[in-house]
């Protein structure tokens, strides 16, 4: 019975662990106005490694991260950036490296890099 219980509790440690290193799941993108922005882009900063494109907001401003495994080193943050229509530029950022699915990434206008205000 021991062995029993001992093999059990072993599985659940590397499933925990398994589970520890693979992370994903929806992030909703809201405009300055507080509205879901869709063809917005959600992309992961790693530490060592590009920013890596996951996906593009739907029509109620959502994307799904898919869960994998994380790099050695792990991911920063999720970096949000989308174009209005009249060409203004807009980003929105999450620094959390475990966050909490669903999250909410509220965007702002960047400004031009000759904006020294």
């Amino acid at each position: 019975m021991k062995k029993v219980f001992g093999g059990i509790i072993s599985l659940l440690l590397i499933g925990l662990l398994a589970w520890n290193h693979t992370r994903g799941g929806r992030v909703t993108v809201l405009g300055p106005d507080g509205t879901p922005v869709a063809g917005a882009r959600v992309s992961l900063s790693y530490h060592s490694a590009p920013s890596l494109l996951q996906g593009v907001t739907d029509a109620k401003g959502r994307a799904e991260i898919p869960s994998k495994r994380v790099r050695r080193g792990g991911w920063e943050s999720i970096i949000v950036s989308w174009e209005d229509p009249q060409g203004d530029d807009y980003v929105g950022q999450n620094f959390d490296d475990h966050p909490n699915f669903p999250i909410k990434i509220q965007l702002s206008k960047r400004k031009p890099w000759w904006d020294f205000r």
